[in-house]
């Protein structure tokens, strides 16, 4: 009797110990983040996005993930009778499902499920029931379960998390404490623990530095951030630059135009050969009358306007141009006509001395022949 009760007492004993074991390892969980044992429902924005496979390879997903029926249907839905983009996304979705379920040390379970009032209403309902996690993409999804106090995952959060803070231009301040690989480097740290390799910049190592970022790499190691320093020089050489554009601007604005310019260089040449031009008696019509009357018409008299002066060059330059192509045309026809002449001349005199060697050559020819015949006589 006394072993009997003994026994009793006993498993009492150690039932109760191992309440009190599962209720410390909860309240433990719940310390840390109550993540252990809670589980993970996928949605079917996770399953054709594909990241979370990589997440799962690299062993960050511990807990148990849970894949309703209903979004498993819904991919094959959208394989099915979906257009081109979404039946390859939906076919991709159900490959990622497979290839979780293949992963070892991962647990995937398939829930069987109907979702009557639709799939991410259904989603939610069974996230709050289990008290577990949505791992979801979908923006909308994502807002209705933050209203409903549901612990979202969301993959596109994550990425922009463990994006480089540091992109291509940014400009900070950097103090500069070591020598890098190579000797004109200079090394320093961001407030993350960063690298940052600044090119020729050995020089001012112990100084803090403007610089700009000019790459950035992500390696197994961690990050590195490459850049160069912003020369003070540069800066001087920017402001001037500036100055200069904008004194450059400010006078272009008073300069007159180059058609203003051109009428008042016209006007200045005009009025000086205005003495020494000397016209030559022409024939008077109503054109010659007009251009010799706008001709002696000062720029007092028509007003000061730049315009009458302006026509009157424009005919004297005509004029001048006419008369000096007629005076070019004579000479060369009297060039012409005068070596015509002295060509004519030269053949006279190179056949004149071959005439009179013939003819004297054409008398002796007669007196030996006259001799020829006295003789024979």
């Amino acid at each position: 009797m006394d072993i009997a009760i003994f026994a009793v007492l006993l498993f009492v004993a150690l039932s109760q110990l191992a309440i009190m074991c599962v209720w410390w390892r909860d309240r433990k969980a719940h310390k840390a983040g109550g993540r252990v044992g809670k589980k993970i429902f996928i949605d079917t924005s996770v399953l054709m996005d594909g990241r979370i496979l990589a997440m799962a390879k690299t062993g960050f997903i511990t807990n148990e993930v849970v894949i309703p029926r209903s979004v498993v249907l819904e991919l094959q839905t959208l394989a099915d009778y979906g257009d081109n983009q979404k039946r390859a996304r939906a076919r991709y979705g159900l490959d990622v499902v497979r290839n979780l379920q293949q992963l070892e040390g991962l647990e995937v379970s398939i829930l069987a499920d109907e979702a009557d009032n639709g799939v991410d209403n259904h989603l939610l309902a069974l996230t709050k029931q289990y008290q577990g996690y949505l791992c979801t993409i979908d923006y909308n999804l994502n807002k209705v379960a933050v209203v409903e106090q549901i612990a979202v995952l969301n993959i596109n959060e994550l990425a922009r998390s463990l994006r480089m803070a540091q992109l291509p231009g940014d400009q900070l301040d950097l103090a500069l404490q070591t020598k890098g690989q190579s000797n004109d480097q200079g090394v320093g740290h961001l407030s993350d623990g960063t690298m940052v390799v600044v090119e020729k910049a050995a020089k001012y190592i112990g100084q803090t530095k403007r610089i700009e970022v000019i790459r950035s790499l992500q390696t197994e190691a961690g990050k590195m951030v490459f850049a160069k320093i912003i020369a003070q020089q540069d800066k001087k050489a920017q402001a001037e630059a500036d100055a200069a554009q904008a004194t450059t601007s400010a006078s272009r604005q008073k300069k007159p135009t180059a058609v203003q310019s051109k009428r008042k260089s016209v006007k200045a040449k005009t009025s000086g050969r205005k003495s020494t031009l000397t016209t030559k008696p022409q024939k008077k019509s109503q054109a010659g009358s007009t251009k010799t009357v706008a001709a002696h018409i000062s720029p007092k008299q028509s007003g000061g306007s730049s315009s009458v002066v302006y026509n009157v060059a424009r005919t004297r330059t005509s004029e001048a141009a006419s008369a000096a192509q007629k005076k070019t045309n004579a000479k060369n026809s009297n060039k012409r006509s005068s070596s015509v002449a002295v060509k004519t001349e030269a053949r006279k005199k190179n056949t004149q001395p071959d005439a009179k060697k013939r003819s004297s050559s054409r008398r002796k020819k007669t007196n030996e022949d006259r001799l020829v015949e006295l003789a024979n006589k």
